[in-house]
């Protein structure tokens, strides 16, 4: 059994109101001296209890597609993964908000995966820049990107589950919007240490977010080509090192992180 569906038993008590919502959230650019963390939720709607079966086959389909944890597999792999979900293309323009998406994938838009068996599925991406971070910290950033990636999944489901990888989930101070509020009142939020190699929902998320950074941080190499962030995607490597020290930061350089926050 799927331990999305597996952890239902053990974390929801009496019977399930329908439709119900199960989904995972992950993040990716913790790490980095430059860029945004970027968040994504993926999301099923369990519209019955017969369709409990058919999720089950959904997340099956999922792992024949080679959902797993995005560090687990090479760049060429994740996309031949988001290809199958119908993911080929990614495109924004640079605001002061941040992306917005244009052509292709971005960002703050809900998005719908192909229809397996009935089973509605969505996701959506959420990024904090670096100023954000700066301003709240890179953990409380990125619960919240987690948190607005999929608080507004599935409008139509009465509750649900909702997984998040790592030790922790969000606090209402960490949500940033008390319009928010009443969708923490659909959800019981449970926290899975390494769920983006436990289970597929938060997998599938884990792979969008770190595509989508990596195009995020290509982008933002064509508009400081000095860096090297092509390469390296912001994170702290020698040769990163090397051109903060002759370059200095640049606007998207993570001024609190100790690398930037020396010089």
């Amino acid at each position: 059994m799927h331990k999305e569906i597996a952890y239902l038993s053990a974390k929801i008590k009496g019977p399930l109101s329908f439709p119900f919502i199960l989904q995972g959230s992950d993040e990716a650019g913790r790490g980095p001296l430059a860029g945004p963390v970027v968040a994504s939720t993926v999301s099923l709607l369990v519209d019955s209890p017969d369709s409990m079966k058919k999720v089950a086959k959904v997340l099956t389909r999922w792992k024949g597609h080679g959902v797993n944890d995005s560090k687990k597999l090479s760049s060429m792999k994740r996309r031949a993964i988001l290809s199958r979900f119908g993911i080929r293309k990614f495109n924004y323009t640079q605001q002061e908000t941040g992306p917005l998406c244009l052509d292709g994938v971005g960002e703050g838009t809900i998005y719908s995966l192909p229809v397996i068996n009935d089973v509605q599925a969505q996701f959506k991406i959420v990024s904090k820049s670096a100023s954000y971070i700066d301003l709240n910290n890179i953990l409380n950033a990125s619960l919240c990107a987690m948190w607005e990636s999929g608080a507004d999944l599935h409008q139509n489901g009465n509750n649900g589950v909702w997984y998040f990888d790592g030790n922790r989930v969000p606090k209402l101070d960490q949500r940033g919007h008390s319009s928010l509020s009443s969708a923490g009142q659909r959800f019981k939020l449970v926290s899975v240490i390494r769920g983006d190699s436990q289970m597929l929902l938060i997998g599938l998320a884990s792979i969008i977010a770190k595509e989508y950074r990596d195009f995020v941080m290509s982008q933002f190499a064509n508009l400081y080509p000095e860096y090297g962030l092509e390469k390296h995607a912001g994170y702290p490597t020698l040769a990163h090192r090397e051109a903060l020290k002759c370059f200095g930061p640049s606007p998207i350089h993570r001024r609190t992180f100790k690398g930037v926050s020396d010089l």
